[in-house]
Parts: C-alpha cells; sequence; structure tokens
C-alpha cells in the first residue's frame, strides 16, 4: 500500500491505546490483553497443507502466518484474472490505495503500518471464473502476529466465488490480524465462503470492507468454529 497510508497508520498508533471494556464498542470484547503480548513476524513453513483445503478443485494460495507459500500453492492463472502477491511485487504495491478508515480504529492502523504480506485479486469485465479462488491462511508458532490482507475487485458483470480458509498448525498465542478489502462492480456477482477454525490459544480479529455499485450482489458467509478470541 501507499506510503500516505503507512505514515498516518504509524501516527495512529503512537496516539492509540488498546480499547478496553470501558470504550462503549468493545464493551463485550476483551482485547485489552493483546497489548501485553510481544508478538513476533515468523517465516515458518509446513511440509503439507492437505488438511486444511477445503476445495480440491479450487486455485489455492497459502499463506503461513501471513508469508506467501509457493511450494504450498497451486497459483494457476485464468483468462480473465490477475492475481498479485504484495512481496513479490517490484514496488510493494505502492500504488494501491486503501479506503480503510484507520483513526480510532487500531487494528486496522496495526494492519496497514506493519502488514505482513497479502494478496489482490482482479476479475476482469465479464468474467466468470470456472474454479474458486481459494486463500488459505495457516498460524504456526508461540506469540506470531500475522497482519494479512487480501483485495478483491470484482469488475462489471462479472461472476466469481471465493473461499477464505483462516487456521493454526499449532502454538500458544499467535494472533491473525486480518483484513479484506472488496470492490463490487456494477452488475457483478461476488460470494465469499469464510471458515475460520483456530485453536483456543490463538486471537482472531477480522475486517471486511465492502463497496458495491449499482445492481451488484455480494455475498458473505463466514463459519466461525474455534479460538481464544474471535
Amino acid at each position: 500500500l501507499n506510503e500516505v497510508d503507512k505514515n498516518l497508520a504509524i501516527d495512529v498508533l503512537k496516539n492509540i491505546e488498546m480499547p478496553t471494556t470501558r470504550v462503549e464498542a468493545w464493551k463485550y470484547t476483551r482485547v485489552a490483553k493483546l497489548g501485553k503480548i510481544a508478538f513476533k513476524d515468523d517465516r515458518s513453513t509446513l511440509q503439507s497443507v492437505s488438511k486444511y483445503i477445503i476445495d480440491d478443485a479450487a486455485i489455492t494460495f497459502v499463506f503461513v502466518n501471513g508469508h506467501f507459500s509457493e511450494g504450498l500453492s497451486t497459483r494457476e492463472i485464468q483468462a480473465g484474472v490477475t492475481f498479485k502477491i504484495f512481496s513479490e511485487s517490484h514496488n510493494g504495491l505502492g500504488s494501491q490505495t486503501s479506503q480503510l478508515t484507520l483513526n480510532g480504529e487500531i487494528f486496522n492502523a496495526l494492519n496497514t503500518a506493519h502488514m505482513t504480506d497479502g494478496l489482490l485479486v482482479e476479475i476482469d469485465e465479464k468474467t466468470e471464473i470456472s474454479k474458486p479462488i481459494q486463500i488459505i491462511h495457516i498460524l504456526k508458532g508461540d506469540h506470531v502476529i500475522s497482519n494479512f490482507r487480501t483485495i478483491i475487485r470484482a469488475g462489471k458483470s462479472s461472476k466469481s466465488s471465493i473461499i477464505q480458509g483462516f487456521f493454526a498448525e499449532n502454538g500458544d498465542s499467535n494472533f491473525c490480524n486480518n483484513i479484506t478489502e472488496i470492490d463490487v462492480e456494477e452488475n457483478a456477482i461476488l460470494t465469499i465462503d469464510k471458515i475460520q477454525y483456530e485453536t483456543e490459544e490463538s486471537y482472531h480479529v477480522s475486517t471486511e470492507q465492502v463497496s458495491q455499485a449499482k445492481d451488484s450482489t455480494f455475498t458473505l458467509n463466514t463459519l466461525t468454529l474455534n479460538g481464544g478470541l474471535v
């Protein structure tokens, strides 16, 4: 993302405290303990992700602790669909702008200032994808943090389906701070099925920001199965 967003996010983090239950929006959600854990970035690897695959036929991108895993991904390219891995972009996707609210939003600011990696998916106008796009995110290790970002743009009159899976291999007090930015253009149809099944020692904060144009259809199905705080 561009440097303006990153610098603003850093400034927000300098001037904001972890919300407590005294803050109305967080009255029933105890996140203050996250500020007491010394999280780290860790590039762990896995031998196999077969047990985490949701759709065997899908185009699959795998991220471990927020970092792209080339060897575990299928990374097929279908005509009319463009994929970009943030860490592989020569300019770090520096031209990308975000409509995400940063002021007063500590987790959005944390993700923007310290983004681990991410994926940009662009579906061209009038494109109907034949296979779902599957994004699998796995936490592994103790006190690991993943500030993961997905950007999805569905072009005019396109039709697409995306699967997001969030899992944890092992580890104590790991944290997935996930953001998905979605833009659905006129007459486009986009469906996202999200499955979150991490461990009871995991923390998970997920933000979806969606922009829809006239006559577009967007569906988000979220299945949450396990976690210490979700």
